[in-house]
């Protein structure tokens, strides 16, 4: 997670690999329901060695135009690409006004950020 200058909320953390829609739709407080939301997680490998897992939040259109599976894995770079390439635009907002949209809109967004 890196850092963004909110106006709203002054320094905050950055929350990343959003899609793009999602964050139009955060940033003008536009509802989004918890079924219309996918997570794609992509574990990554060096060779056996377990290294980190990445996750996405994207709609479910998005998702379904991907042709990715929900959990990816991946043994090397560009088999990486390969995934990242079928992924929508992506972006991201400030990490507490993420915190405000998910309660205003009740959605249930575990295991992401």
């Amino acid at each position: 997670m890196g850092l963004i200058n909110c106006s709203k909320h002054g320094d905050s953390g950055f929350a990343q690999r959003i899609s793009a829609s999602i964050c139009e739709k955060i940033r003008n407080d536009l509802p989004v329901k918890n079924g219309d939301l996918k997570i794609i997680s992509i574990d990554l490998y060096d060779g056996d060695e377990y290294l980190s897992t990445n996750r996405y939040l994207i709609t479910e259109n998005e998702f379904l135009d991907s042709g990715l599976n929900l959990c990816n894995d991946v043994m090397n770079e560009e088999s990486y690409d390969l995934i990242k390439a079928k992924l929508p635009p992506m972006d991201g907002v400030c990490f507490n006004c993420l915190e405000d949209y998910k309660k205003k809109h009740s959605l249930d967004l575990l295991f992401f950020n």
